[in-house]
């Protein structure tokens, strides 16, 4: 994703954000010299698994009984509240996701990174 105000509109405008997606506006970084990653994740971060284990009980028997045997065996009675209070730690350190960010955007966008 990408958070960008519209070119070439009367500089009130330029107050107003917008949320635009690069697949879905195919030239649009071309009008821009730098790029913000606003959020990263790193191994001083805990993300919660319930958006996960929702989407993995939606995709098949296969990914729900593997979710339900394992509640059964390590849950309580809710599997949603369950669900609510996993969390995971991503691997990368401080410096190995700026490094990550930065070369996204720098080789995937072609722009100037500011993170």
């Amino acid at each position: 994703m990408l958070e960008f105000a519209e070119p070439r509109l009367p500089l009130r405008s330029l107050t107003q954000r917008s949320l635009g997606y690069l697949h879905r506006l195919p030239g649009v970084a071309e009008q821009f010299r730098t790029a913000v990653s606003l959020h990263g994740h790193t191994l001083h971060s805990t993300e919660g698994m319930l958006p996960l284990c929702k989407f993995l009980l939606s995709c098949g028997e296969l990914p729900a009984r593997l979710v339900t045997r394992l509640h059964e065996q390590y849950g309580s009675r809710d599997l949603e509240d369950d669900l609510a209070k996993m969390w995971w730690t991503p691997p990368l350190g401080a410096q190995s996701a700026l490094s990550l960010e930065q070369g996204q955007i720098e080789e995937l966008l072609g722009l100037d990174p500011f993170v």
